[in-house]
């Protein structure tokens, strides 16, 4: 019986995108409008220092970790301050205060035009 030695079958990668393409393809998958996406990550990219047209995929994946940080920051601090406001309403009404509340006026009927 022969030994045979199987070869190794190499498949070359094709490198990451980068720069535009690699924007272009974010955006696309990204399943959102591709110029309301491009916008934003160009955005971002300048606030940074950086070159759209050289944007490696470490440099995009450290930007967008940064800015999703920002984002969950921000939602974080909008629903403690509504978690507040809700509170400081209940305590409100609570004690019978309704001045805040904005009272509609009816049209008195005798003084509609007929």
């Amino acid at each position: 019986m022969k030994n045979r030695r199987k070869g190794r079958v190499e498949i070359e990668e094709a490198p990451p995108p980068q720069g535009s393409a690699l924007l272009d393809e974010l955006a696309t998958s990204s399943g959102l409008p591709p110029e309301l996406i491009g916008e934003e990550l160009s955005g971002l990219l300048r606030a940074k220092g950086l070159q759209t047209s050289e944007t490696t995929l470490d440099q995009l994946r450290d930007l967008l970790t940064d800015y999703l940080q920002e984002v969950l920051v921000a939602a974080q601090s909008s629903f403690a301050d509504e978690s507040v406001l809700r509170s400081q309403l209940e305590l409100a009404l609570e004690d019978g205060q309704t001045d805040f509340i904005e009272q509609k006026k009816r049209p008195d009927s005798k003084s509609q035009a007929v």
